[in-house]
This record gives structure tokens, sequence and C-alpha cells, in this order.
């Protein structure tokens, strides 16, 4: 549970949260999918990289059963999900390594 603050108050969904708190997996798993894209890129909403891996194969999972129907579901911006999700994800990864072989991981994220 995260603190609401005016910086992050229109991308973040307080769910059933106390007044002033929102959870970060549902600011990312019920938002609209322009929505998840803003708040994957942007580093208002702190997800941990646990749950980025399990939003990305949640993901991944439904684009993938949606391709294989015959429904027109869209794939531009499930793939733009995906895409996002992986690249936070690798980025947490390499921050981490960064971090345990003491490499300042800064200079590359700015």
């Amino acid at each position: 549970m995260e603190r609401l603050s005016e910086s992050n108050k229109e991308s973040a969904y307080q769910a059933w949260c106390g007044k002033g708190h929102f959870d970060a997996n549902a600011s990312i798993f019920w938002a609209s999918e322009g929505d998840i894209i803003k708040n994957i890129i942007d580093t208002k909403v702190v997800v941990t990289p646990l749950n980025q891996f399990y939003f990305l194969l949640v993901w991944y999972l439904l684009t993938i059963t949606t391709y294989g129907t015959n429904v027109p579901a869209g794939l531009f911006l499930p793939g733009m999900i995906i895409g996002c999700a992986l690249g936070r994800s690798l980025f947490s990864f390499t921050v981490f390594s960064f971090d345990q072989i003491g490499i300042d991981p800064n200079p590359f994220t700015n």
C-alpha cells in the first residue's frame, strides 16, 4: 500500500485501501490500456519486480489466448503493454545486478 500524493493521484487506483493510500498492483492490473502503459513507464506508481513479472506473465497469456481466437481483439496495445512490462522487468533486473556487483546504475538511468 503506497501513499497517495498530488503527483500520482490521477494515475493511481485506490481500490479498497484507506483514505490517502493506493494499491500499486491494482493501478497496473485494473487500469485502462493507456493508463497501464503510463503507469509502467512512469515512476510515480512503484511496483515490485516480482509483481511486474506476474503482470507480464498474465498479459502475455491473455494476449496469446486472444490471438488464437477468431475474435477481433486487437494486438497493438497488448503488444505495447507486454513490451513496456518486459522492458521495466529487465530494467529492474539490471539495476539489481549492478547493485550486486558494485556498479552504480544511476549514470545509466538518467
